[in-house]
């Protein structure tokens, strides 16, 4: 038991180091959250509660290579500090990817969107990572 706290201890601090400098860019940029969470498994509606959503708020399931797909892409007009944030943004993905099963984008809301990356972990608990976005 303790061994795998320990796990979710350890994906936990890396993601806290990994998203700790990292802004989602939208017409405001967000900060990332991280959390972890007892549930095993969560549906859309559990969500909309836990996240002290209203129920009715509309809600997107995406496929997390698909939410990432402008933030991992190098350009050829990126200036150095854009070139490291997508570097940020790859190893983010690839942690993301390595150390959760299950991966899900839920995107509750219109304009102002909270955003939620979860995954299960080694452990079996649910957990991930949090932003907003501005859309209008």
């Amino acid at each position: 038991m303790s061994h795998s706290l320990k796990t979710d201890n350890e994906l936990l601090s890396q993601l806290r180091s990994l998203t700790s400098n990292l802004l989602w860019m939208s017409e405001a940029d967000y900060p990332f959250e991280v959390f972890i969470w007892d549930e095993k498994t969560i549906t859309p509606e559990q969500l909309k509660a836990k996240t002290g959503h209203n129920l009715d708020i509309p809600i997107e399931v995406k496929e997390i290579d698909k939410f990432f797909k402008q933030a991992v892409k190098e350009e050829d007009w990126h200036n150095e500090e854009e070139k490291t944030e997508v570097k940020q943004y790859q190893l983010l993905l690839k942690m993301l990817k390595q150390n959760l099963n299950n991966i899900q984008v839920y995107r509750l809301g219109k304009v102002e969107v909270d955003i939620y990356i979860i995954g299960v972990t080694a452990s079996g608990h649910l957990a991930g990572i949090s932003t907003k976005a501005v859309e209008t």
